[in-house]
């Protein structure tokens, strides 16, 4: 939002931020009027981000120039008349850009570039600016042609938030030429345009805007609370937020507890982190379960126990299933594999895993061995070895597994068996024998740590000393590895390798760690039985007897009906 002499002016960007925290509507708003100080929009990771999606926009814009569309491009229009306005540039509305995308529309230009869309009719007035409109045959009161809006986005999905940036595009487009578009659509960072029809989601960003348009109208001093949303990981002002949570001891700071959660206990009267961290055994909360509220419990009161600069404090749940928690953990192998990956999501298309790290215990020494992947080409020959290395391991030792924290290497490895067609039934050979072993799964249901984030980083002080490289987090790392595309300078990579090699030893010394919480566990007296070792068949077989049920399933059947089937569901 920005005040432009006087008044006060909105865009889509602004309604999509309204809608994931209200919060920061109010905020916005607040610093368009300038009673609050916007924060500084150096965040490293926000602008790689941006950069990459000029980049994939700048690409589009040439893929489309290149075939020949009739691009008019109005981010350079011809010079506005005088203004009597005092404001500089900066704060004046984009009126000459918006008459020259009118006069583009007009004009039945094939593509039009970063059209400007100012409506100052409204109140507050609507600003806009969509990547791209294109022409499409269907009538108007520009004559035989209308245009539909199309934005690129690097990510892999269509998201709600371009949805509703599209649908605040279409309303601007209608008004300028007299119908609304049919559709909108996304160029995703795949190059994949993904097309939606208009009607189908209209009604939603209808009631969207009806939100936010009673929220700037209400003008209300009551300030909404700022909730942790997905969003603050990309918001400018999230430290402020940070920072109250930190001085309220909001109970959003409960490791795993929900929004919903929240006000559940905030009804209760249970209003900050310490409130429930001292409250008694037994404590009960209308609509959480009994065994939800116990554990939300124990984790206040670890987490408030916990004193800065000391290892967190921590607890062996007791009490849990079987497959579950520390009974997840196999017993351990001469043969065991420790992994870890960097990758980079928009370094091309699709992402680019572009660092396979792992370590295996020889002689009782850890070996650390790795492989870069640079190019496409180069991500598939270290998918390829790092499968056939996981094989030829297997049968040498055939109770050997891989360690990794959290879902991101086998996430991984699926999607680069998919993308590239190869080892597929291999990694469905070891993905069915539960041969990799997730410990973010084993901390999670095992253990509860006086921590507000189970990152394997928060918890390293429980069983390792503290990191000495420049490289901190993965972020971090896909930051530096962006620097090295661009200056090829080798100590880059150096710095990366010492970092993930840092991830894949704190995994090895994490295992060892749970082993040793485990016989703690043994010793006490609680059963912790270790999974079972699954063997079962391999992919072709199973391929086999799918074969064989599909004979039988369509035994007796007539052979050109099964074709005229086949070619019908083609067809659709």
């Amino acid at each position: 939002m920005q005040t432009i002499d006087g008044e006060l002016v909105v865009s889509a960007t602004d309604l999509v931020g309204f809608l994931h925290c209200e919060h920061l509507g109010w905020l916005e708003r607040m610093a368009a009027r300038g009673e609050v100080e916007r924060p500084a929009t150096d965040h490293p990771m926000l602008e790689l981000l941006r950069e990459q999606g000029n980049q994939h926009e700048r690409a589009y814009l040439n893929r489309l120039q290149h075939a020949g569309a009739d691009v008019v491009d109005v981010t350079q229009p011809k010079p506005a008349p005088p203004s009597d306005s005092a404001a500089p540039p900066s704060r004046r509305l984009p009126t000459a850009a918006a008459a020259a995308t009118r006069e583009a529309m007009v004009g039945g230009a094939g593509v039009i570039y970063q059209a400007a869309l100012v409506d100052d009719s409204s109140s507050p007035t609507i600003i806009g600016f969509a990547d791209f409109l294109r022409r499409v045959d269907a009538p108007s009161d520009l004559g035989d042609w209308s245009y539909e809006p199309e934005d690129t986005k690097l990510s892999s999905h269509v998201s709600a938030w371009a949805v509703l940036q599209l649908c605040s595009y279409s309303e601007q487009i209608a008004r300028l030429q007299g119908v609304e578009p049919e559709f909108i659509h996304v160029v995703l960072g795949s190059g994949e345009t993904v097309s939606i029809r208009l009607a189908e989601i209209s009604a939603y960003f209808r009631a969207a805007t009806t939100r936010f348009d009673r929220f700037l109208a209400a003008d209300t001093q009551e300030i909404p609370y700022p909730l942790p949303v997905s969003h603050c990981a990309r918001c400018s002002w999230s430290p402020r937020c940070s920072q109250r949570w930190r001085s309220d001891d909001h109970l959003s700071q409960v490791a795993f507890m929900r929004m919903d959660q929240v006000r559940k206990m905030e009804k209760s009267g249970i209003t900050t982190m310490a409130a429930l961290a001292t409250r008694p055994e037994g404590l009960t909360v209308d609509g959480i379960g009994a065994s939800t509220v116990a554990r939300l419990h124990r984790q206040a009161r670890l987490q408030h126990a916990a004193v800065p600069g000391e290892p967190p404090p921590w607890e062996a749940v007791r009490e849990f299933e079987i497959g579950l928690g520390l009974s997840m953990l196999p017993a351990p192998s001469a043969g065991d594999v420790f992994y870890d990956i960097e990758g980079h999501p928009y370094a091309i298309p699709g992402g680019l895993e572009y660092l396979h790290g792992f370590a295996t215990i020889e002689s009782g020494t850890f070996v650390f061995d790795r492989r870069w992947a640079h190019t496409i080409a180069d991500e598939k020959l270290a998918f390829e070895f790092l499968i056939d290395f996981f094989s030829d391991r297997r049968k040498k030792w055939p109770e050997m597994h891989v360690y990794h924290y959290a879902h991101y290497e086998v996430t991984a490895l699926k999607k680069m068996a998919f993308r590239h067609g190869t080892r597929e039934d291999e990694l469905d050979d070891l993905l069915r024998n539960e041969f990799f072993v997730d410990l973010y799964k084993v901390v999670r249901q095992g253990l509860i740590i006086g921590v507000s984030s189970y990152s394997i980083k928060r918890l390293e002080p429980l069983y390792m000393e503290a990191r000495e490289g420049e490289i901190g987090n993965g972020g971090s790392s896909i930051l530096e590895y962006e620097k090295w595309r661009n200056d090829k300078d080798p100590e880059i990579l150096d710095e990366i390798e010492a970092y993930n090699r840092d991830d894949v030893e704190s995994t090895k010394l994490l295992r060892d760690w749970l082993e040793i919480r485990r016989t703690e566990l043994i010793a006490s007296g609680v059963a912790v039985p270790r999974p079972e070792l699954k063997d079962i068949p391999a992919g072709e077989h199973i391929n086999e007897a799918l074969a064989e049920l599909r004979t039988q399933l369509l035994a007796g059947i007539d052979p050109t009906e099964i074709e005229r089937v086949r070619s019908a569901e083609w067809v659709h």
